[in-house]
């Protein structure tokens, strides 16, 4: 096994010492580290690039930013992953622009040019409510976490559903994330433990960790689903979307390999515009 960095290692212990005299005290700094991104910092080009294709979504929140490229009479969303943001879509612009869609997208909760103090799926998930009902997109494309966050929104909002979701390497169960993070900082498990069952404090309705799985929230979706995943994702393991292919008859498995989680590759957009253009024809 690799040796963690020094960095985490600090980190981690430092949550345990605060657990050990409380552990509310040591999950709340939990929660708060799992909660705030370290986003790459954009280069101007990238804020100019951004910046021109923002638009006011009608109650959208203001301290998001809501992104739109074309005029179609058609849409399409792009849900960026954790410490992106919707940068990370400029190469399939164009191309699904030229399909006849607009393309549409934002930067969730404390990423990219958006402000907030905090982030996680259920926020993030809420910033798109606006944007989803006023351009109703036909299709949601979404990456890591916001492939998560696509299945969360559809089976939040199923009277706004798309004809098809195209999710890249996303996430299956979210309290298998928070074992990562254990596993990386060397937390133990009774702050972790803390930490879970606070997860019902993040939302109006009270959700335990349990609530955000996909292969429970896609038993409310009934529309195709393509997942692409990458053999050789060291963060979010290819056997999860491999389960949720076996689950579910609506669910298509396209399996890459050598392309890691973040599946940056001219070789993915292109299987992803096909993807779209075989739905649109």
């Amino acid at each position: 096994m690799s040796k963690r960095p020094i960095l985490f290692t600090v980190i981690g212990t430092i949550i345990n010492i605060l657990g050990a005299i409380s552990p509310k005290l040591g999950a709340r700094c939990a929660l708060y580290l799992f909660q705030s991104p370290r986003g790459k910092k954009l280069k101007e080009s990238e804020i100019q690039y951004l910046e021109s294709a923002r638009f006011n979504v009608p109650n959208g929140q203001p301290m998001i930013s809501y992104y739109k490229w074309g005029e179609h009479n058609r849409s399409l969303l792009l849900n960026h992953g954790w410490e992106s943001s919707a940068i990370r879509w400029k190469p399939y612009i164009g191309k699904l622009n030229d399909l006849g869609y607009s393309v549409i997208a934002i930067d969730a909760p404390s990423h990219g040019l958006s402000k907030h103090n905090k982030f996680n799926a259920y926020l993030y998930s809420l910033a798109l409510y606006p944007l989803i009902q006023h351009c109703q997109p036909e299709i949601v494309i979404g990456h890591s976490i916001g492939g998560f966050v696509s299945v969360l929104t559809g089976a939040e909002q199923p009277q706004y559903q798309p004809n098809r979701y195209i999710l890249l390497a996303p996430n299956n169960k979210i309290k298998d994330t928070f074992a990562t993070y254990q596993s990386l900082l060397g937390m133990t498990d009774r702050v972790m433990s803390v930490a879970i069952e606070m997860v019902k404090d993040m939302t109006p309705e009270g959700h335990a960790v349990e609530y955000f799985e996909s292969e429970k929230l896609i038993k409310s979706i009934p529309v195709p689903i393509d997942i692409i995943h990458d053999k050789q994702d060291r963060l979010l393991p290819f056997s999860e979307s491999k389960r949720l292919e076996e689950m579910y008859d609506n669910v298509t498995l396209h399996e890459t390999d050598g392309y890691g989680h973040r599946l940056r590759s001219l070789d993915i957009v292109t299987q992803v515009v096909s993807l779209v253009e075989n739905h649109s024809a």
